[in-house]
């Protein structure tokens, strides 16, 4: 599996954990435990590919480690090389230059690409414009870290304590926060993850940002939440939003979120800011009893999505691709 940063992502370990795959870096080839960097290298992207010729199947966690992906089945159509579609670069490619790269080398990986695993339909579409292959669809799994302490939690929502969870990037807009916190005096708000503290809704006295938690601390904040709010521009299938309907909490996703595909229209809200206040509100405001209600539906959602299924699904898509 070709990735980028310093590691995959845990979700995509276990997937490649499931045909034990090795773990390059899409430009220098070395494994996480080598400490990589990404470098912006197009010249060891191609040199990366080239080396990958000696593998049977080449997965590309991402579109960067796509283009490595690509020189590797142009050279080698032998080996079955496959787009792990896990992130929202295509639904953002209209507005970069790169958004002429992947138009011009269409025609070529439509021809080295051999096959497309996508964690959610809506990755897909924003994908098949550009790139098109064989394609199936393979959600996410939750931890097994995880699991046992959020399936155990109780099913109660009957405040109004928010929680999100991601990094502070501006596409998550984790701002409206505030927005929803004026309309509603008695609701409060968490914001898990690293480098919230610097971003201006942390200034809120009603929003705490206690930063990257233990699995222990992680448990206990989804146990104190009445409802989960995603409301991403975009995003392919965020583990957060199965691990909240785990826990049985109501959630709130943006009509950008691949998780709208297993909720009720209700609970997907438009990306506006009055669209996102109006669908939470709209939560919040039915009783205790009804949000439990749907609290127990979303565990019962996602109860099948762990490590052991959602591996043997995605080693069954690779099978399929490969044969």
């Amino acid at each position: 599996m070709l990735y980028q940063g310093a590691n995959p992502h845990p979700a995509h370990e276990t997937f490649g954990d499931s045909i034990a795959c090795d773990y390059l870096h899409f430009e220098q080839g070395i494994s996480p435990d080598a400490k990589p960097s990404d470098q912006g290298s197009l010249t060891k992207r191609i040199k990366t590919g080239f080396a990958a010729r000696t593998y049977d199947i080449v997965i590309a966690e991402g579109s960067a480690p796509l283009q490595t992906a690509l020189v590797t089945g142009t050279l080698s159509p032998a080996t079955t090389t496959i787009y792990l579609g896990a992130d929202r670069t295509f639904q953002t490619l209209p507005d970069r230059h790169s958004h002429y790269f992947w138009q011009a080398v269409k025609p070529l990986s439509s021809q080295a690409l051999d096959g497309i695993i996508s964690v959610s339909k809506l990755v897909a579409s924003w994908t098949h414009p550009y790139i098109t292959a064989d394609t199936h669809i393979v959600r996410p799994p939750i931890s097994d870290a995880k699991y046992p302490g959020l399936q155990e939690l109780p099913v109660n929502s009957d405040g109004e304590h928010l929680l999100c969870v991601g990094r502070p990037s501006p596409s998550k807009r984790f701002s409206v926060l505030t927005d929803i916190l004026d309309t509603r005096p008695d609701a409060t708000a968490t914001v898990l993850g690293a480098g919230h503290d610097s971003m201006g809704y942390a200034s809120h006295d009603r929003i705490t940002t206690p930063g990257f938690v233990p699995i222990a601390d992680f448990v206990t904040h989804f146990e104190k939440a009445d409802l989960f709010l995603q409301p991403s521009l975009g995003d392919a299938f965020p583990v957060a939003v199965l691990e909240a309907m785990l826990a049985g909490l109501p959630v709130v996703v943006t009509e950008t979120v691949g998780v709208k595909e297993i909720l009720a229209p209700e609970f997907i809200s438009p990306v506006t800011t009055k669209g996102i206040v109006h669908t939470v509100d709209t939560l919040l405001e039915k009783n205790p009893d009804s949000r439990n209600n749907i609290g127990h539906e979303n565990r019962k959602a996602v109860s099948e999505l762990t490590e052991e299924n959602q591996a043997r699904h995605f080693k069954n898509a690779v099978r399929n691709i490969a044969q």
